[in-house]
């Protein structure tokens, strides 16, 4: 027979392991503060000056429909393309932990499309700059939290 003391804690425990986890990226020293923020317009005429697992602010207001799987990623990675005011678009890749905020984002439509009432998202990523010089936006999450104990991290709220 359990005492209540241990039986709590094997509740506690329980509850942990069945709560939802939310993958948090570490931040080395204080990457955390001072994060430039990045249209996709920007991105692409920036495209030469970013470097490989830079940490960026996306600032977008659309997503395009789709959002497709990565092969042999065991549905971890999803890739899509975030949307600028301006028409441009950035390639993103997407793990699964970010895949129900990115649906949530306002999928971009010709026929409605209005400039000016367009809302601003915004995501952390990490740039991934491919060997034809085509940059992808790998999320890492919504939020950066600061965290004197632990250190800064990105993680993702809740859509």
């Amino acid at each position: 027979m359990k005492t209540p003391l241990r039986l709590i804690a094997s509740i506690l425990l329980s509850l942990v392991a069945a709560a939802p986890a939310f993958s948090q990226e570490k931040l080395t020293g204080d990457e955390g503060n001072g994060v430039k923020t990045y249209s996709p317009s920007e991105i692409e005429q920036q495209s030469a000056e970013l470097q490989n697992g830079q940490l960026v602010r996306l600032k977008f207001n659309y997503r395009l429909a789709e959002i497709t799987a990565a092969r042999n990623s065991g549905g971890k990675i999803g890739f899509a393309e975030a949307r600028d005011n301006y028409g441009i678009n950035v390639r993103l890749e997407i793990p699964a932990e970010g895949v129900e905020w990115f649906a949530r984002v306002k999928t971009y439509n010709p026929a409605i499309y209005d400039d000016l009432a367009a809302k601003s998202y915004i995501a952390y990523g990490r740039v991934a700059v491919g060997k034809n010089g085509k940059v992808t936006i790998r999320l890492v999450g919504t939020e950066i939290k600061h965290d004197d104990f632990d250190g800064d991290s990105v993680a993702w709220t809740t859509p």
